[in-house]
């Protein structure tokens, strides 16, 4: 279990709109908008399931021609694909949650002491980002079995390099068509960093 108090953060920049990263895990992403009167986000897409809850003020939500007036305690789910854009009246925090779209080994990833987590339907580019939060969740003398395509040198040479001294890599099968590695935590990793405040950029 993760709690945060959204009430202890204030993120409001008269130059840019603040976004926190609250949550981010392979699946979701949650992020806390702060803008002040007259901030706004000009007209943008999102590929995946969006929802945008109000915390506080007053903003204008714009998806195509439908206007929401976001106010304290209203929620709202986005068309994935759909043009939306946003300009508050007040000064205005704002939840966005995305969904991203997720695979088993997202999933596994989640909670993945004992188990398989098997890259072989995962996109290139998800892969490594996958692996890393698996292994961050793992306590010390947990482990966890990756799969894959082909012998994936490169990421062991990250982990080693951005986690060290922290883990085990063993192979247990050694292709030609499937790699299958036990990764093992043997120490403890470094703090985990508190949700940062981010600039600006699309969300």
């Amino acid at each position: 279990m993760k709690e945060l108090d959204i009430n202890a953060f204030s993120d409001f920049n008269d130059q840019e709109i603040g976004r926190r990263v609250l949550l981010d895990d392979p699946v979701m992403r949650v992020m806390l908008l702060s803008l002040r009167a007259g901030q706004g986000l000009p007209e943008h897409t999102a590929n995946g399931l969006v929802t945008v809850y109000s915390v506080g003020g007053r903003v204008l939500f714009y998806e195509g021609d439908q206007c929401s007036e976001m106010v304290p305690g209203k929620l709202i789910r986005l068309t994935p694909g759909r043009v939306h854009r946003l300009e508050a009246k007040e000064d205005s925090r704002l939840l966005v949650t995305m969904i991203r779209p997720a695979d088993a080994s997202a999933w596994t990833a989640m909670a993945p002491n004992g188990r398989a987590l098997d890259l072989r339907q995962t996109p290139r580019e998800r892969r490594h980002s996958t692996v890393f939060y698996a292994f961050d969740q793992l306590a010390v003398g947990e482990s966890f079995f990756l799969v894959n395509d082909h012998d994936p040198q490169p990421l062991h040479a990250q982990m080693e390099q951005l986690r060290p001294g922290e883990l085990a890599w063993e192979y247990e099968a050694r292709g030609p068509y499937e790699f299958r590695i036990k990764v093992s935590r043997v120490a403890p990793g470094a703090t985990s960093a508190p949700a940062a405040a981010v600039s600006a950029g699309s969300h």
